[in-house]
């Protein structure tokens, strides 16, 4: 069954470190060092979470949290990773769920966002399968999509 874990200890970075990207998905995807290394910049609003299928660690995830004085009160999956002998077996899809129950019930916020790059259909499809949609807006390199509820 998949959960979420927020990261807290470092035996927990460590065993995340060792996620991989597929090749398919160099240059798509951040690695848990490289992304964990840009959150470092943002580290009063990005939590990074690990996932995992029972006790074992599948995936990786940062979310950014409105600050509470921010008007804004979009959350966003800012990274998103599945290791890649874990894909294919439906653990990206329920992650990006339980990623929305756990901002859901911890935030409040009725939008999420996250971007991806438009030729990672891949992905794309996962997160329309979970709600999100595409938009106009892009995000640098990346189309944005958005779930509202």
């Amino acid at each position: 069954m998949i959960n979420l874990r927020e990261m807290t200890s470092e035996e927990m970075l460590l065993e995340c470190l060792e996620l991989e990207v597929s090749k398919e998905q160099e240059g798509l995807v951040n690695t848990p060092a490289e992304a964990l290394a840009l959150a470092w910049f943002k580290r009063d609003s990005v939590r990074p979470f690990c996932i995992y299928n029972d006790d074992v660690m599948v995936g990786f995830a940062l979310l950014v949290f409105p600050e509470p004085d921010e008007t804004d009160e979009e959350c966003e999956i800012w990274q998103f990773m599945i290791d890649e002998k874990h894909q294919g077996k439906g653990f990206g899809t329920a992650a990006v769920k339980a990623i929305v129950d756990y901002i859901d019930n911890k935030s409040g916020s009725d939008i999420i966002v996250l971007g991806t790059y438009p030729e990672n259909t891949r992905a794309i499809k996962m997160y329309e399968k979970c709600g999100f949609v595409l938009t106009d807006e892009d995000m640098g390199d990346e189309v944005m999509m958005l779930l509202e509820r």
